[in-house]
Order: C-alpha cells, then structure tokens, then sequence
C-alpha cells in the first residue's frame, strides 16, 4: 500500500468520522428543540392554569391549597426542564465544536491526499517524459549510426 492509499484511507475514516458528528449534531438540536418546546408547553399549561383559576369565584380554603400545591409541581416541572433545557444547550455547544473539528481535520486531509495525489501525478508524468527522451536519445544515436554507416558504403 503506497504512502498516498494510506492517506487516502485515513481522509475517507475522517470523513465518516465527521459525517457521524453531523448526525449527533443533528440528533442534539433536535433534543433541544424539543426541551424548548416541551418548556413552552409547561408555561403555556402554567398560564392557562391560572387564568382558569382567577376565574373560578371563591373556592373553600382546601381546593385553594390544593391549587397552590399543583402549581408548585407544574413550577418544580419548569424549573427541571430548565436546567434540562441548559443541559442539552452545553452538549449541543460542546456537539458544534467537535463537529467542526472533526470536519476541519476532514478537509485538511482531503487537501493533503490532494496534493500527494498531484505530487504523484507529476513524478510519475516526469518519469514517462525521462524514458521518453530516453527512448528518443537511443533512436537520434542509432539513426546518427545507421546514416554513418549508410554513407560511408
């Protein structure tokens, strides 16, 4: 396996390296997309929970507890899907900066597989130019001999 077939092997592992990062990058904003949605929903229900409560005339002092303590859950719910919420918005930091390494390292080795590729394209086009003029250096010698000897008869 030539120097170039390795580096080549090495640049297509990096690309499936960085094509899997954008999956999980994909994967984490998705998650928090949904932590954002599922957070807005809490406040929603929250809201509309107590505009139904302003509403409702005087209730007897047991159904008004149990009414605080209900919005004490939907606000404990709130606060965990907020730091849930800031949870997943670090790893999706963390995620968009491993992905881009992953495709910074990507191109870096396409761009050197690039330049061996071209290096071993003009090495290889200056070894057929050499036995060419090679070639063409033995028929002008043997020509030059031939014309020498066909003159001299």
């Amino acid at each position: 396996m030539t120097r170039l077939d390795k580096f080549t092997r090495v640049a297509e592992m990096a690309e499936q390296r960085a094509d899997s990062a954008t999956l999980k990058l994909a994967e984490r904003i998705n998650g928090v997309a949904s932590g954002e949605a599922q957070l807005g929903e809490l406040h929603r229900f929250r809201s509309e929970y107590e505009i139904d409560a302003a509403a409702t005339p005087a209730l007897a002092i047991a159904a008004l507890l149990n009414r605080h303590r209900f919005l004490g859950r939907v606000d404990e719910a709130i606060a965990f899907q907020q730091r849930e919420l800031e949870r997943q918005q670090r790893l999706l930091v963390q995620e968009q900066r491993h992905c881009g390494e992953a495709r910074a390292k990507s191109r870096a080795l396409d761009n050197t597989v690039a330049r061996m590729s071209a290096a071993e394209t003009r090495r290889s086009d200056r070894y057929e130019q050499s036995e060419l003029d090679e070639r063409s250096q033995h028929q002008r010698v043997a020509w030059s001999e031939q014309a020498g000897e066909g003159g001299e008869g």
